[in-house]
């Protein structure tokens, strides 16, 4: 067996540096915390439904449950539907109005226009793609292959045309563009 030159050396380990605690006990996997939480860059307003758990050395964090009622240790449907629909918010409003601190016109309206129209139609429809004006194109500047004029023709011919003219003419025009 041949010598085999040893990589690690002092140095390598001087400047190794370990990951995190909770790495290493592989408690927290932080790539696939990030793959939950960050958006795609091709789902722009797309709504994303997560829940990030997070086990720590003492606890456990779940995001809070609306409807989850702590001394009895049950999840009320009810609340955590009225939630989701809206209705607290509806609640606050209302409760605002009539000890007049908010203003009349932040009546949920919106609110009211969002739930009826789902209501009417439940299904979502697609709105049709506008199709957007390119400013550029890369078809403007080429020829036409059916033409059979080459490049070097319309070349030729413009070059012919500048030929044509003198210092003289060249002096006219520059004056009437004046």
């Amino acid at each position: 067996m041949g010598f085999i030159k040893v990589i690690k050396n002092k140095a390598y380990f001087k400047r190794y540096q370990v990951k995190f605690g909770r790495r290493r006990e592989v408690k927290a996997d932080d790539c696939a915390q990030k793959c939950m939480v960050i958006q795609g860059k091709n789902k722009y307003k797309k709504p994303k439904y997560r829940m990030i758990v997070h086990i720590t050395e003492r606890d456990i964090t779940l995001p809070k449950d609306s409807g989850y009622d702590s001394e009895s240790k049950e999840s009320i449907a009810e609340v955590h539907w009225k939630h989701i629909m809206g209705q607290n918010i509806a609640d606050c409003l209302c409760y605002l109005i009539e000890e007049e601190q908010c203003d009349s016109r932040h009546d949920g309206g919106d609110y009211k226009k969002a739930h009826a129209a789902v209501g009417e139609n439940p299904v979502y429809e697609k709105k049709p793609k506008k199709e957007e004006e390119r400013w550029s194109s890369s078809e403007e500047g080429k020829l036409p292959q059916s033409s059979g004029v080459s490049r070097w023709e319309l070349v030729n011919q413009t070059t012919i045309f500048y030929e044509g003219f003198s210092d003289k003419d060249n002096n006219k025009l520059i004056d009437q563009a004046k």
